[in-house]
């Protein structure tokens, strides 16, 4: 069984969330001790989780966004679809079933098995 992975995403997000509450409010106690930079320690791990989720988060959607680009440039028809659709996907892994698909559907011997783009975007994911 395959999870959504804004779903996935969500989950990931409030662990961090919950690392880094705990991590700030034990900060100060370390800051007020004799061991000042176990504080600082904490608090620069804080802003690397939250920094490299957040440039993470960004460079998938960014990367999302070009493959829905690339999918719409074959297929306008399903210019509906949403980021979230393509959240798992590269642009060149759609490239390389878009060529696929073109194949298969040229072909006289596979042209009875009906694939449409939705099944070949499925496929992708499934991969």
């Amino acid at each position: 069984m395959r999870t959504n992975p804004l779903k996935k995403w969500l989950v990931i997000g409030m662990i961090e969330v919950f690392i880094s509450l705990f991590l700030i409010a034990m900060a100060p106690h370390f800051l007020n001790s004799n061991l000042p930079m176990i504080g600082f320690l904490m608090w620069l791990f804080v802003f690397i989780l939250l920094s490299s989720s957040g440039v993470y988060s960004l460079l998938k959607i960014g990367q999302a966004s070009q493959a829905k680009k690339v999918f719409i440039s074959y297929f306008p028809e399903y210019k509906k679809l949403k980021i979230w659709d393509f959240i798992e996907l590269s642009p060149t892994s759609i490239q390389e079933k878009i060529e696929i698909y073109q194949t298969l559907k040229n072909d006289p011997d596979c042209s009875q098995l009906n694939f449409s783009p939705l099944d070949l975007l499925q496929g992708a994911k499934k991969r």
